[in-house]
Parts: structure tokens; sequence; C-alpha cells
């Protein structure tokens, strides 16, 4: 009896050697894939907007990435650029870019928040913020209208007047010397106070007193009562953070006289008292075109004779 050894093949093994090889190309494809697209593992940042238009007066914005893996670079104005480095885990950052200030703040991994201070110029801002990951680099570009000017809302003074000088404080002003060989006494009058300036300097925690905004405000005397308290008789200033000479108005007048056949020259000199204080300030101004109030807190200083004067002659 003769016996038949047979050996099966089940179907499904033609199909199992066919997935196998399908797999292998596979994995080669995307081997090649992943070696000449780089994007396969890049996180983009993405930003849901990349350019903004805000208020003139002061606005804040929020960008959101599509990507945790950001950090903010740098930010430009005017052609500059101004370097920060703020990572995605820090949580504030306050840039001043030239006589402008911006906070960029996190908010949230995938947020950043900008607040933007008032533009006080007659010209548009534009800010451009970059932010970059290991692969790339995005910007978002905001812009800011131009000032439309500011009106005086209101301003309070503080009751406490520093006096910057001491009560006798002089300034030497002028002096004249003549010689009169004339048989004849010679008298010659002059302006004690001719030439003299009261000096006002304003210093606050905004960036409008750079420009000016032509606005006047009004402004205590330059003297001071005899308490140290402020005195208003209606002089104005302009707002500027600088130093700004204005007239000082006193028609107070010197009478010289220099005797006659005289063998030697006779000097005159005058002498300015002056009153030196600081005291702070609160102003409001309110926006023409959005109609928004703006308080600014700060320090006037003023410098200016005090209307009292010496006349003190001499021979030589």
């Amino acid at each position: 009896m003769n016996f038949r050894i047979f050996s099966y093949k089940t179907s499904h093994e033609p199909t199992r050697r066919k997935l196998s090889v399908l797999f292998s190309l596979t994995i080669l494809w995307l081997a090649v894939l992943t070696g000449c697209n780089q994007d396969v593992f890049v996180r983009h940042i993405d930003p849901s907007q990349r350019d903004f238009t805000i208020k003139e007066d002061g606005d804040s914005l929020l960008i959101r990435f599509k990507s945790s893996d950001w950090r903010v670079t740098a930010v430009e104005r005017k052609g500059q650029r101004y370097y920060h480095g703020i990572q995605a885990s820090t949580s504030d950052g306050k840039m001043t870019l030239g006589d402008f200030t911006i906070h960029l703040r996190k908010n949230g991994v995938k947020e950043l928040a900008v607040t933007f201070d008032p533009n006080f110029s007659d010209a548009e801002n534009e800010v451009k913020i970059f932010i970059a990951n290991n692969y790339e680099e995005d910007s978002v570009l905001v812009r800011q209208p131009a000032s439309s000017g500011y009106d005086l809302e209101d301003l309070v003074w503080s009751e406490e007047v520093v006096r910057l000088n001491s009560w006798n404080e002089i300034e030497e002003a002028w002096g004249l010397c003549f010689k009169n060989q004339t048989p004849d006494t010679l008298w010659i009058e002059k302006k004690v106070f001719e030439g003299a300036k009261r000096i006002i300097t304003f210093t606050g925690d905004s960036g409008f007193g750079l420009y000016g905004g032509n606005l006047d405000i009004p402004v205590p005397d330059g003297v001071l009562t005899k308490d140290n308290t402020l005195k208003f008789s209606g002089e104005r200033a302009d707002y500027r953070l600088s130093d700004t000479e204005y007239a000082y108005k006193n028609d107070k007048i010197a009478r010289m006289f220099f005797p006659p056949d005289s063998s030697y020259t006779k000097c005159y000199r005058i002498l300015w008292s002056i009153d030196a204080y600081r005291v702070g300030y609160t102003l409001r101004i309110r926006n023409r075109s959005t109609g928004n109030v703006l308080s600014i807190e700060g320090t006037m200083t003023s410098k200016s004779p005090n209307g009292k004067s010496f006349l003190i002659n001499e021979k030589k």
C-alpha cells in the first residue's frame, strides 16, 4: 500500500508576503520624503494675523500662534531693530523703542499680548514684531495713526512745593563801567531785569511732552509766597519735556551817575534775587479724535528772578 505525503499551503501566505513588501516600500518612501521635506517636523508659528491697525491714543492686541514653540526675537521701529529675546516662558517685557514704549506679555503658551503707548507724534507709527523658533521666523506689522492732537481737560497742582535754593540766593546779572572825564555829571538809566528769563521744565510719565502738541497750560508764578506756596496771576507755558525760556517782565529802572572830571572808573553791578522750586502736577488731556482722556503725572521746575535786586557801585 503506497502512501503519499502532501504539503499544504494556506491561501493567506501570498497575501502576507505582499503586505510585508508593501510595508517595507512604505517605510522606504517615508524615509525619502522626510529626507527631502523638513516641513514634516516643523512646528509652524503661523500667527493668527500679520497686519494690525490700532488706536492712536494707546491700544492692546492679542496675537495667537499655531504652535507653542515661539519666542519674540526683535522689534523694529523707524528702521531700527531692538533685540529682546522674549521666550515663551517669559511673563512680561517692557521695550523702549526710542521715544515710544510697548509691553510684551505671554498670555498662555500660544498667545502674545502687546500693549502700545499713545502715539503723540504727527507721523504714523509702524512697529514690526519678529517671532521665531528653531525652524522659521515670522513677523507681525502693527500700524498706529498719527496723533490728532489733545486739548486740556484739567490740571491739578500738588500742595507740596519744594524750594530748590536758599532765600538769599543771588545771581550776577550785568555790569556797567565808565570813566567820566567831561565837566558834567553823567546819568545813565538801564532796565534792572534786562535780558532776564524764567526757565520752566516739565518732567512726566508720558512721551506727550516730547512733542508738545501745542498745548498751552496755566502755570504758577515764578515767585513763591513767603510761606513757600504757589500763587497764580495768569502766567502760561508750553507743555514740553525740555528747558523752555520765557522773558521775565519787570520794568524796574536802575539810575546810575558818574561824577564829572573823574580820575577813576566807576562801575555798577546788578544782582538779581532768584526763586527756584519744584512742584508736582496731574495733567489730564482729551484726544480730539477719540475723545478719550489721558492722565499724566509729573513735576514742573521753575527758576526765575523774584523782583528783588541789588545795585553795587565801586571804583577802579
